[in-house]
């Protein structure tokens, strides 16, 4: 997929917002954009470090924060890779394996 211009220039959340409304699911790991995409009433995944933030709690896939919220934590902690795998394989799509030169 080809980088938009018009990403590469945002970077207000006027224009954040404006953008995010065009998706049907956000999935991110940056909490600022999670939390302004909740407010927005916008469907999306966080995905979780290893690292404890009190606002998303120690375990679990929901938040009080934002009922259109799903979270997704490392298992195990540390391992993007399962993560990303685990999603990808909850959406029926394959992840293809790196190109070795």
């Amino acid at each position: 997929m080809e980088a938009q211009p018009e990403v590469d220039t945002a970077f207000d959340f006027v224009e954040t917002r404006l953008i995010t409304s065009a998706f049907d699911l956000l999935i991110s790991n940056n909490s600022s954009l999670a939390h302004l995409t909740g407010t927005l009433g916008h469907r999306f995944l966080l995905l979780l470090s290893d690292f404890y933030q009190w606002r998303w709690g120690p375990d679990g896939e929901s938040t009080a924060w934002s009922p259109s919220a799903r979270l997704v934590r490392q298992r195990p902690i540390g391992d993007w890779t399962e993560l990303i795998q685990r999603l990808m394989a909850e959406q029926g799509a394959r992840i293809p394996s790196p190109s070795r030169s």
